[in-house]
């Protein structure tokens, strides 16, 4: 009836809440009276001598002990693994306790770090009512520990429709204060959000969402698309769609003058609003994705070309808050890049500038490699050997004008002399102002074959700064090279306010940006894709 060791014994005890202390020494005796299978000097120990060793354990915490969570949405939270005496075991973490239509998992299910994602998603028919998730750990030295996250499921009552954009992960600020739809041609109508997410319908072949985000309210977002691309709806502010994790990392012998970008999981250069190389020995890399990515580094050099170095690891998992470790470009793991050359023809190619990017894996995890200031029709072009290839590892050039008002990038496999052609300049629209209780730009387009893929109007009230309006339309919506692009009349929308936009009188300025592609859309990177785009841009009218 009694256990036979002592390790269960502290088992039982610790199921109970017993704390460590009082269970150590409810152990002792226990091994005392029964000899612990026969040898009692496993812990009774001769007076002087060290204590005996004990299990190296560790403890889950949920960052978010209670989660809401709406029917037919998901929601992101955490478990911290905090582990006992500076261990570094693995711990191997499982979830219990989904109830049907509810699924809940951890992202790695294996960890070594500090810090796991949690994934929570109900479906449509959820039951409402409130349940416990229990995040179950198992050491490899055999201990198990556990959390609890407590999960409402509440009826959504945001809308109906069989389209929804989430805001939830978005910054405060850049939550809609206003939000309205359109099915087909039909009027603007104002969609009431539950918790920050909103439901509409587009049974017509095209649609539209606006929204107004800050408050005071700093502008107007509009998406136009047909019902097929609505099944991906808009990811509003850009938020990844998982948890993100902060890596960091240090540059060994960097010497003034140098800058390297640092490539992994899609992560951003916490020290640079604009995204740019690291510039100092130590960086950090913000909304790295979960999972395991390609390292990829280059190092520039003050003494030109001749001086770059590429670094590359493959299949590396960090865990959030941890290090990539040091990266040597001096050291044998670096490698210099091959060499190619580079000829661009078109309009403005004598002062064009180019630079060469790097994508590995089916997700296409990227690396800038350089950026080279460079102008002129011929280029040297850097890039990664052969031998340090994998097959869909992918090269992408770009080259662009002097004022970026066109460019070009062209996806290959292995390095080689190429040609890239600059795309055609993009036509000016024929510009106006409708007649409404708000500043409304028109703009009918002409577009060439290249840029038929979507096109942006922005424009911003010149005495204001950024205040204005973006709207978005795809091909697809226009249905036509040659179209209307215009900002709709919202006045008869329920809760709009002409506030939200410049008054009809005010002076603007005004950008339309197009783009097309060969690629298909698929989810996985291929050779030979080209993508182009263009803007132009104005003032007025008044």
């Amino acid at each position: 009836m009694f256990p036979e060791d002592g390790t269960a014994v502290a088992r039982a005890l610790d199921s109970l809440g017993v704390s460590r202390r009082t269970s150590s020494i409810l152990c002792a005796a226990f091994c005392a009276l029964s000899a612990c299978g026969g040898d009692a000097s496993r812990v009774i120990q001769p007076r002087g001598a060290p204590p005996p060793a004990t299990a190296t354990g560790f403890t889950l915490t949920s960052d978010q002990p209670s989660v809401a969570l709406l029917q037919g949405s998901d929601a992101e939270g955490a478990i911290s693994v905090q582990r006992d005496g500076g261990s570094s075991q693995a711990v191997t973490l499982t979830v219990e306790g989904a109830p049907d239509g509810v699924t809940a998992e951890v992202v790695p299910t294996v960890t070594t770090g500090t810090r796991v994602g949690l994934e929570i998603r109900a479906t449509q028919e959820a039951a409402e009512g409130a349940f416990d998730l229990t995040i179950r750990g198992y050491g490899v030295d055999g201990s198990t520990r556990s959390t609890t996250v407590k999960v409402a499921i509440i009826h959504y009552t945001g809308g109906a429709g069989n389209v929804v954009i989430d805001f939830t992960q978005c910054p405060v600020g850049e939550r809609p204060v206003w939000f309205a739809s359109q099915d087909g041609d039909g009027a603007w109508t104002q969609v009431i959000g539950a918790g920050d997410r909103f439901r509409f319908n587009v049974a017509a072949a095209r649609g539209g969402v606006a929204w107004v985000t800050g408050s005071p309210a700093g502008g107007v977002s509009v998406t136009l698309r047909t019902r097929e691309e609505f099944a991906s709806p808009p990811e509003p502010c850009g938020v990844p769609g998982r948890i993100a994790k902060r890596v960091s990392g240090y540059i060994a012998n960097f010497r003034p003058g140098e800058a390297v970008n640092v490539g992994y999981g899609g992560g951003w250069n916490a020290a640079d609003p604009d995204q740019g190389p690291v510039t100092t020995p130590s960086f950090l890399l913000t909304h790295v994705r979960p999972g395991m990515h390609d390292l990829v580094a280059y190092r520039y050099s003050p003494r030109g070309d001749t001086d770059e170095r590429v670094l590359i690891r493959r299949d590396v998992e960090i865990a959030d808050g941890e290090t990539l470790g040091t990266l040597d470009f001096d050291g044998p793991e670096s490698f210099a890049p091959e060499r190619a050359t580079l000829t661009i023809t078109g309009p403005g190619a004598a002062s064009a500038t180019h630079g060469v990017w790097y994508t590995t894996g089916d997700d296409g995890a990227d690396g800038g490699l350089y950026d080279d200031p460079t102008s002129g029709a011929q280029h040297v072009m850097r890039g990664i050997p052969a031998i340090h290839q994998r097959p869909t590892d992918l090269h992408w050039v770009w080259v662009s004008t002097p004022n970026v008002d066109r460019s070009v990038s062209e996806s290959f496999h292995l390095m080689a002399d190429m040609i890239v052609a600059l795309p055609a300049a993009l036509p000016a629209p024929e510009i106006s102002a409708p007649t409404g209780s708000h500043k409304r730009i028109s703009a009918r387009l002409s577009l060439p074959p290249e840029y038929q893929r979507a096109v942006w109007l922005f424009y911003r009230d010149a005495a204001r700064g950024g205040w204005g309006a973006d709207i978005h339309a795809t091909f697809g919506w226009l249905g036509s090279p040659t179209a209307t692009l215009v900002l709709p009349d919202f006045s008869e929308a329920s809760g709009w306010r002409s506030s939200y936009l410049p008054a009809a009188s005010a002076s603007v300025s005004w950008w339309l940006y197009a783009e097309g592609t060969t690629s298909n859309g698929g989810p996985r990177p291929a050779e030979g894709i080209r993508s182009v785009s263009a803007w132009v841009r104005g003032n007025g009218p008044a």
